[in-house]
């Protein structure tokens, strides 16, 4: 059993883990090649992290990478806020968890990796 410092903060269903979260999510290998990119840290929506494409505003809704419900899937959208990918699993604190599946994107699905 790994030993883990009293006070560390190991994500949770309500208020994911802001402090992991705060790093960025790398998309690459989309076959819609808009999605891939660096998207930064921006906030939480809904309680999960939520990341925007560099360069972009700070919207949750477009160009963005973020849960979109409450089941802990997160959804990567294009800038005119329609979902592109969607995590095939629920239960994830983080974008760089699990694996992804297409929505209106192109093949291949991307990979998304913490950064």
């Amino acid at each position: 059993m790994p030993f883990i410092p009293s006070g560390t903060f190991l994500g949770s269903a309500f208020g994911r883990g802001a402090d992991a979260g705060e790093s960025s999510a790398i998309v690459s290998g989309a076959g819609t090649a808009a999605a891939n990119g660096t998207y930064t840290y921006r906030g939480q929506s809904l309680g999960y992290p939520y990341y925007n494409l560099v360069g972009q505003p700070d919207d949750p809704d477009v160009s963005s990478v973020d849960e979109v419900g409450d089941d802990g899937r997160f959804k990567i959208k294009n800038s005119a806020g329609v979902g592109l990918y969607v995590q095939t699993t629920n239960g994830h604190s983080f974008p760089w968890e699990g694996t992804w599946g297409q929505e209106e994107g192109a093949l291949p699905v991307p990979t998304v990796t913490e950064g």
